[in-house]
């Protein structure tokens, strides 16, 4: 509460708010910190390609998290209505291992600095599919079908 009411004084505060389109994979991402991978304890960034890791999924829990991120969502938007700021969303800002031109473009504007590629030395954990991360992931998919959160299955 006490940041929100900074922002809501601070309207000069420029704001990137980074996000996933796909909010089921946003929840498995969730649950799958603290896995053990190749043997190692989790670490949330990697420069070389780790073997994936997979784990069961409520479908209620997923459903329920992702109405309240949907829900915060829409309650950021109101809170951050008057502020500058650009949204970045996490499926389409990379490209390889930089951020994608016209996004580090709109990130150098928004903080009105000089244009400079952003890239970094770190892979992608997590594999693109749904299919490989969930191990029920028949069950979850049966329990989205005909729900508004269908469009987030490979």
């Amino acid at each position: 509460p006490r940041v929100h009411d900074f922002l809501r004084k601070h309207k000069e505060i420029r704001i990137i708010h980074l996000r996933r389109e796909n909010l089921l994979k946003q929840y498995v991402s969730k649950m799958l910190l603290g896995k053990r991978r190749a043997n190692r304890r989790w670490q949330p960034h990697s420069t070389k390609k780790l073997p994936p890791v997979s784990t069961r999924i409520s479908p209620s829990a997923a459903i329920k998290s992702m109405h309240k991120i949907q829900e915060q969502y829409q309650k950021f938007e109101t809170l951050l209505s008057r502020h500058q700021k650009i949204e970045l969303v996490y499926e389409s800002m990379i490209d390889g291992q930089c951020l994608a031109e016209p996004v580090a473009q709109a990130v150098c504007e928004l903080l009105d600095i000089e244009f400079r590629e952003v890239c970094c030395n770190f892979v992608k954990v997590n594999p693109n599919s749904l299919r490989l991360m969930v191990e029920n992931y028949e069950e979850l998919a049966d329990a989205l079908r005909g729900r508004q959160y269908e469009r987030f299955l490979d």
